[in-house]
């Protein structure tokens, strides 16, 4: 069974209260994705300080508002290490809105503390990295013209009624969908590729609608409270390059707006799409289990020539 792990170190008791703390989670640290249900915490304890007082361990899964408590178990402040077995996180993949909480409390004081958020993102069991779509070198100065071309020769992408197609060039990603297509196609792009649990303010997305030739582009901030976590739109401002003609619309995005290099080819980037009908209503999406939310259930991006 998949376990849940605490442990308690240290190299030297002045290191935690250089914090004014006497217990210090360093690992995992917050925003961190795990690749396993099994979780190992590390923390420095200054056994000086707590003089013998017992320290209480709690993990905690949190959803939206609904905080759910895994296990707790109580350590006393005498030795610099501890392996506690927790129980299990319960999924390979929990991040988004969902998150767990290690929470540590000195008894018999008023001195606490917690680490969140940390995710799960246990890729190895998902098939994220599995996941993969092409994306074909065009010349730099392609129009729509060329680009539906191209969407013809290598073959576009379907979701519901939209079919798209992604290049590339030196200037940046080309982004593109049929007029035809109802409703819009937002494109999500990870250019680290870290398959995370979490959404980060890098993560860009582009939104189009062919029937106006409209483009919508925005990445999000992150808002974490006491026990909720939840993710603020934010508009950004690029420098994006819009063609269309009878069959197509196109958005370049260049690479520096991206925080990218022009890839080579072989290089890859976690990407998602997601289409809405002419009415606003989901309408399929690439992968098709993924999370808008969770980068890690996005697929992969490939660059070739």
């Amino acid at each position: 069974m998949n376990r849940i792990l605490i442990s308690l170190g240290a190299a030297s008791a002045l290191c935690a209260s250089a914090f004014g703390q006497s217990v210090y989670i360093n690992s995992p640290s917050p925003w961190t994705s795990l690749r396993t249900q099994e979780i190992s915490v590390k923390a420095q304890l200054d056994t000086a300080v707590l003089k013998k007082r017992s320290v209480k361990i709690t993990v905690s899964r949190i959803s939206g508002r609904t905080v759910r408590q895994i296990a707790s178990k109580t350590v006393k402040g005498t030795e610099y290490y501890a392996e506690l077995p927790m129980g299990s996180a319960g999924a390979d993949m929990l991040g988004g809105n969902e998150y767990l909480k290690i929470s540590w409390a000195v008894l018999d004081t008023n001195e606490k503390g917690d680490v969140s958020p940390v995710g799960v993102a246990n890729i190895e069991k998902t098939g994220a990295m599995k996941d993969s779509l092409l994306s074909y070198k065009i010349d730099d100065n392609a129009d729509a013209a060329a680009i539906t071309k191209a969407m013809a020769d290598k073959g576009a992408q379907k979701i519901g009624s939209s079919d798209y197609g992604i290049f590339w060039n030196a200037k940046g990603i080309v982004l593109a969908c049929k007029k035809s297509a109802a409703g819009s196609l937002t494109f999500a792009i990870e250019g680290k590729n870290a398959k995370a649990a979490f959404l980060s303010y890098p993560d860009r997305f582009v939104c189009l609608t062919p029937a106006n030739d409209s483009v919508g582009i925005y990445h999000h901030k992150r808002v974490l409270t006491a026990d909720s976590l939840s993710y603020a739109a934010e508009a950004w401002t690029g420098e994006t390059q819009k063609s269309a003609d009878a069959n197509v619309f196109a958005v370049v995005v260049p690479w520096y707006d991206m925080g990218l290099i022009p890839p080579f080819s072989g290089r890859k980037v976690g990407l998602a799409v997601f289409a809405q009908d002419g009415k606003g209503k989901n309408a399929g999406s690439y992968p098709a289990k993924v999370n808008k939310l969770i980068p890690g259930t996005w697929g992969n991006l490939v660059f070739v020539k």
